[in-house]
């Protein structure tokens, strides 16, 4: 099964379900993201912008695992290149949050993530789901 059909299927469960259906499928190996993430890094206590390219059509996978488990119920928010808010909500009480974007644009988007008090792992893959 390619990216693309697996996304749509994905997409019918709704955001919840379809979330929780992706980060199965990502923790089992049975979608890989990408070897090198396009950006990583940690963020303590303090909002945090990464900004990394993608072209149109492809896929953004997005990791945030809170590392020193305070429990903190943090943000986040993606960016098109026009500044335009494509995905944002509050980070997963289970400690891990995976999002994916269909980039409809090229250019430099922006992941800002705020953990409020905790301590968060952040990674962001960019894959064509056509490879």
């Amino acid at each position: 099964m390619n990216r693309r059909r697996l996304l749509s299927i994905i997409v019918t469960f709704g955001v919840g379900g379809g979330g929780i259906f992706l980060a199965f499928l990502i923790d089992q190996g049975i979608i890989e993201v990408g070897e090198e993430a396009a950006v990583s890094g940690t963020v303590s206590r303090q909002s945090r912008r990464f900004q990394f390219d993608v072209t149109a059509g492809e896929d953004i996978f997005i990791e945030i695992r809170e590392t020193d488990e305070r429990g903190s119920r943090g943000t986040f928010t993606l960016s098109d290149p026009d500044g335009t808010e494509v995905e944002s909500g509050r980070l997963s009480p289970t400690g891990t949050t995976h999002e994916t974007h269909h980039a409809t644009q090229t250019g430099t988007y922006a992941l800002e993530a705020d953990p409020q008090r905790s301590e968060l792992r952040v990674s962001v893959s960019v894959t064509d789901p056509e490879a």
